[in-house]
């Protein structure tokens, strides 16, 4: 494991740098790989509805995840939640990695009764996964350099969209599974996660169709009943299910959806805070502003103009 990395403060520091991508995820594309290598590159602020798993083949990263700094070398291991901002740099060129972006449909064929992939992403930050062994080094390399390889072949890519190269897809999700579960055998979960029993076995794909309703409709509030009746569940399995399968309640994972649908539109247009809070599917500007504040430690106002102080200091340096 590295060592910690560069102190850039709270999050009203570095979060206002926000970028947000699309990654066109979805039914007919679930999974994305990017990698190779990367120059110096200054601090890089990402929100996105996919999870990421990224491996450091060579070189050096770092990786802010709200107060969890961590500086990642060769080898290392990196995760991140759905709709969970992160910021990373690189201190020094010639940097080379791969990342996996993915939507948890794609762990499906992987839910066992003793494997729970998804708990990995649900940890604090700071517990999450870490390569902490030579052997466990060694195992993380070797599949990180199979996965550059697919990516280096598939000769249609065109940025974050994978082609429909024959088989691609399906490689992609091998070298992604077979990560996961190299990292999650060697992974003591916090005692604090949900303990499923054998019956949530399937809960993924159960909860498949709520996940789905959430993508698809960031711009307002999904009710948990809407929810629940998508799942063909009652509202209190349903919420039982979802909670122990995501390791957050229905609600608290639809808020942090909408607050990034609106620091999305609070970076991207000139749209007023009240109608980005009607958007968002908040009550008014004053919900937002609540819930804004305590999710990402400042304003909204304070959010966007801090974001183009730091985006007209960019463009003058250039």
């Amino acid at each position: 494991m590295g060592r910690r990395a560069t102190d850039h403060g709270d999050n009203a520091e570095w979060l206002p740098a926000a970028q947000f991508y699309d990654h066109h995820l979805g039914s007919s594309q679930p999974v994305v790989l990017h990698g190779g290598e990367i120059e110096a590159q200054p601090l890089q602020v990402h929100i996105h509805k996919g999870m990421d798993v990224g491996t450091v083949l060579s070189g050096a990263m770092d990786l802010i995840q709200g107060d969890f700094h961590q500086r990642f070398t060769t080898g290392d291991v990196w995760l991140t939640a759905m709709w969970e901002p992160h910021a990373w740099e690189v201190p020094r060129p010639n940097l080379c990695n791969v990342t996996f972006t993915f939507l948890p449909g794609v762990l499906e064929s992987a839910v066992e009764e003793d494997l729970r992939l998804l708990d990995m992403f649900v940890a604090a930050p700071r517990e999450r996964p870490q390569v902490r062994d030579d052997r466990l080094r060694s195992e993380v390399l070797e599949i990180g350099r199979s996965a550059l390889r697919e990516y280096e072949v598939n000769p249609w890519r065109d940025g974050y969209v994978n082609s429909v190269m024959p088989g691609h897809t399906t490689m992609v999700v091998a070298h992604l599974l077979r990560l996961l579960v190299t990292l999650r055998r060697s992974w003591t979960p916090p005692a604090y996660l949900p303990r499923r029993s054998p019956h949530f076995a399937d809960s993924v794909s159960r909860i498949m169709p709520a996940l789905t309703l959430i993508h698809t409709n960031t711009h307002r509030r999904v009710r948990v009943s809407e929810a629940a009746e998508a799942c063909s569940m009652s509202r209190a399995w349903f919420h039982r299910l979802f909670r122990e399968t995501m390791g957050i309640t229905f609600g608290k994972f639809c808020l942090r959806a909408r607050l990034g649908v609106a620091a999305r539109e609070l970076l991207d247009t000139d749209v007023s805070v009240e109608a980005i809070a009607l958007q968002s599917g908040f009550a008014d500007a004053s919900h937002l502003h609540h819930n804004f504040t305590r999710h990402y430690g400042l304003t909204p106002a304070a959010f966007r103009a801090r974001a183009r102080a730091i985006s007209g200091a960019e463009g003058s340096d250039g």
